[in-house]
């Protein structure tokens, strides 16, 4: 491991799934690759022999690594494999280090700096990057002065990790000049230098006022719009694009990754070796250039901590020179979350919710185009909250040219969600709402409809806190035989025996295709919920077929060259049984607290209308669903344990109606018929 050349950056120092990357047909990042042309997040990872279960994105460790030098060896299983491996199209094994009769360890220091660095051709002053890495190993045979003496039966080894980056984000943003906050865009140029005419899209002429060309009369600006125009910074830079510098910034990454290993041989047959460590991370970054500071309502940022707490247990016993148990259970916890810094914003063009207290995602094309204000799709918060449970056993029988491995594994994930991805909706201004309809490609400005206030189209999106989980229950048999000196034929069968996931409260929607629907002139296909009452449904069908051969065989032609091949059917973490990586289940979920949708109708005309009328009142953001008290207890702890206020009020709808966040019928047409007809 120490002799593998290996890469540090992020903030997390040297990441031991990296190594991965080594091998030939890995291709990818350490968050989504693929294994010999395989599909992403379908690896399997495994410690000391045990299986890490994921709820999503399987293959994806950074969140819960170990210290890079609490791990001794790795291998990876690229193409066809034992039995004994499932649910993915390759397969990553680490094996921890042990502690020995002597002590020994080592520190280590690893630093980065701009001082080293270029300073590059568009900056003006070399980027911050100030990273370092350092730690310490030690082990040892486990002594307590007087009392017990370890050596030969009981060892210990433990490894520290910390990392630490402080970097900038130097992207170059788009803000509308000075004039044009006014309205006057009379030096709203296109790249020739030719000025680009923006229409009043209640007469179709070119707007004039007092005379002047292209100059938008006062009174017409919008209410909701000036309010937002004083936390627009101005040009710093010349021209209409790329005009403005990176506000001042500097985030920490933070990583700080401990662990340790003790083993106890209970007999000279029987082992004991259990591995704890514990990974936490924290890292801040703008969604889009970061064209203003934290403290501005417009800006982008978002804090990611993370952690991840891994516990491991194996079990071996030799029962005789030819038959060898080996047992093992895994308890992998990742907390993976996502907040918005700013929060308590009061922002006319959205009305109250309970935890969306945000500046709302705005957007902008077209030529000129400003950069956009706010998280990506109006993201509060991702709430994330992640386990899997393993256990495993083994038996290695070898009788005579036979090596047997038979054994089984059972797995549970857990995943507690709230993916408040879009709860502080997302406006979309438009070049076109301000252009000549004869020519929209090279007509109009998105700022100009910003400041008319003509929302082009508009999304929100609210989401409920799932608790969502799955079972897998799998039995194996390899056998690997020794036909002659150069010949070893592989064969298995391994039995995945999938339970579809399920939601604690049942909070998932679903399509019954055979139930007459009411509203489509009971015509097949009707929404229904899930329900644990007689006759309801609690998830999908158990697939008991999932049977998976495996054959192969290597044949030595001589010292040097080796001919292997091979064929394995393996079902892989997905369908009804994954529920994580696609958000299926979180989406299906989210449909209970209800969406909006405001489309473009890809003319002059917006297809949403003014932030500011009673248009708005009658196509509202979605009608705020009231929340249960634990929901809220939940929402509010979050947000404090994430360094934010309480709660306070904000949101995107208005309307004094609501819809029943959890209705109490299994069927849903008649509680989502009247959220539909009033939204739309």
């Amino acid at each position: 491991m120490n002799a593998l050349p290996v890469a540090i950056g992020g903030g997390r120092g040297r990441a031991i799934d990296s190594l991965q990357f080594l091998a030939p047909g890995v291709q990818g990042s350490t968050f989504s690759h693929q294994i010999n042309g395989g599909v992403d997040f379908e690896q399997e990872i495994l410690y000391n022999g045990i299986p890490a279960p994921q709820s999503e994105t399987a293959g994806f460790s950074n969140n819960f690594n170990p210290p890079f030098e609490l791990v001794t060896q790795f291998r990876l299983e690229r193409s066809t494999f034992s039995a004994q491996y499932g649910l993915a199209q390759g397969a990553v094994t680490y094996q921890t280090a042990s502690g020995t009769n002597s002590y020994h360890g080592d520190v280590f220091f690893i630093n980065r700096n701009e001082y080293f660095d270029a300073r590059g051709y568009f900056n003006t002053t070399t980027p911050i990057d100030r990273e370092n890495n350092y730690g310490f190993t030690v082990g040892g045979p486990v002594a307590i002065p007087h009392l017990y003496n370890g050596k030969d039966r009981t060892f210990f080894l433990f490894a520290l990790d910390f990392g630490k980056q402080n970097n900038t984000d130097n992207r170059i943003g788009t803000v509308p000049s000075a004039l044009e906050k006014t309205g006057d865009f009379s030096d709203f140029v296109d790249g020739s230098g030719k000025l680009v005419p923006i229409y009043d899209p209640l007469t179709g002429q070119q707007f004039q006022y007092q005379g002047k060309l292209n100059v938008i009369n006062p009174s017409r600006i919008s209410a909701i719009s000036s309010s937002i125009l004083p936390f627009i910074p101005d040009p710093d830079r010349p021209g209409l694009q790329s005009n403005k510098n990176f506000a001042p910034n500097a985030f920490p990454n933070v990583d700080h990754n401990w662990g340790f290993t003790i083993d106890h041989n209970l007999t000279a047959k029987q082992s004991i070796h259990y591995a704890e460590w514990r990974n936490s991370f924290t890292s801040t970054g703008f969604d889009n250039p970061p064209i203003v500071g934290t403290g501005n309502i417009l800006q982008s940022a978002k804090n990611n901590p993370a952690l991840g707490s891994v516990f491991l247990l194996n079990y071996v016993n030799a029962v005789t020179p030819k038959l060898v148990a080996t047992a093992g259970v895994s308890w992998i916890g990742e907390i993976n979350n996502q907040f918005n810094v700013k929060h308590g914003v009061k922002f006319a063009g959205v009305s109250p919710s309970l935890i969306s207290d945000i500046f709302p995602n705005v957007t902008f094309n077209g030529q000129n185009a400003p950069t956009s204000w706010g998280t990506g799709s109006g993201w509060t918060q991702s709430i994330n909250r992640k386990l899997g449970i393993a256990a495993v056993n083994n038996w290695l029988w070898s009788k005579g040219r036979n090596t047997f491995n038979i054994g089984g594994e059972a797995r549970r994930s857990y995943q507690d969600d709230n993916e408040c991805q879009a709860c502080g909706g997302q406006f979309n201004f438009r070049q076109r709402n301000t252009a000549d309809p004869a020519r929209l490609g090279s007509t109009g400005s998105a700022f100009a409809s910003f400041l008319l206030g003509q929302v082009d189209s508009a999304d929100r999106i609210f989401a409920n806190e799932l608790a969502l989980r799955n079972l897998l229950i799998a039995p194996y048999i390899q056998d690997d035989i020794k036909v002659t000196p150069k010949l070893t034929v592989n064969v298995g069968l391994r039995w995945d025996i999938m339970l579809p996931f399920t939601e604690k409260g049942n909070q998932v929607v679903y399509l019954n295709q055979t139930e007459l629907n009411p509203l489509a002139g009971n015509l097949p296909g009707a929404a229904n919920r899930f329900s644990s009452a007689s006759g309801g449904v609690t998830r999908a069908d158990i697939h008991l077929r999932n049977f998976g051969p495996r054959l192969g065989f290597a044949y030595a032609i001589n010292d040097k060259t080796v001919v292997q091949a091979g064929y394995n059917l393996a079902y892989l973490n997905g369908g009804a049984y994954e529920y994580g990586t696609s958000k299926v289940a979180t989406s299906y979920g989210n449909l209970l607290q209800g969406s909006f949708s405001a489309n473009s109708t890809g003319g002059v005309a917006p297809g949403y209308g003014s932030w500011m009328s009673s248009h708005f009142q009658r196509r509202s953001l979605l009608r705020s669903a009231p929340r249960s008290e634990s929901a809220q207890r939940f929402a509010r702890s979050t947000r404090q344990e994430a360094g934010g206020p309480p709660t306070s009020s904000s949101g995107i709808s208005t309307s004094s109606g609501s819809c029943p966040g959890t209705p109490s019928s299994r069927r849903l047409i008649s509680a989502i018929e009247p959220c539909i007809s009033t939204a739309s």
